[in-house]
């Protein structure tokens, strides 16, 4: 395969040859690459379940939850294996109950700490029923605002610390932070 530079060759003395060369590889490697996957990509296989999955189609995630600090939150996401294989999200029809409702309080499916302790969740669906170990501590302390665990992932995902606004090289208005927050400790 020859792979002709149209137009670019009358840049050839400013870019050394061996440049030029390593291009043409790279070009060709990835040109090649995906029809060399494409014929030696195995059939799609046909999703059979495992047997221990079909022994407990029902499952709570997450099994253990620890809980630290008055704004701890944990979602309570509870799945069922249909005996096909296809698996559904119960969570809607799951109802949580604490057993100490005076350690943790839910709202839905998110728990969130009221006193420190030991305690369970119980989960009960039409398809099934478990029980999650829920553990809190310091429930009536206020951690301080940290500007790296608090405020840099608000930057990240807002965009603000990306090239084309705070994150560019004199910043924006004034504000100039690190491109996606690589120097919290400079921010």
């Amino acid at each position: 395969m020859k792979l002709d530079f149209v137009g670019i060759t009358s840049m050839s003395t400013a870019i050394p040859k061996l440049t030029w060369t390593l291009l043409a590889v790279l070009l060709t490697s990835f040109a090649v690459r995906p029809l060399i996957a494409a014929e030696t990509a195995p059939a799609p296989a046909v999703f059979t379940p495992k047997p221990e999955d079909l022994t407990k189609p029902f499952h709570v995630y997450p099994n253990e939850i620890s809980l630290t600090g008055s704004r701890a939150r944990q979602t309570i996401v509870c799945k069922f294996t249909q005996p096909d294989g296809v698996t559904r999200d119960v969570t809607a029809a799951a109802k949580l109950t604490v057993t100490d409702p005076a350690i943790a309080a839910l709202e839905g499916n998110i728990i969130t700490p009221l006193a420190d302790g030991k305690t369970t969740i119980l989960v009960q669906t039409p398809n099934g029923q478990e029980t999650i170990d829920l553990t809190v501590k310091n429930a009536k302390i206020e951690p301080p605002i940290s500007f790296k665990l608090d405020v840099m992932p608000v930057f990240l995902r807002s965009g603000c610390n990306v090239g084309g606004c705070h994150g560019a090289a004199r910043g924006r208005d004034g504000f100039r932070l690190s491109l996606f927050g690589f120097d919290a400790d400079g921010d």
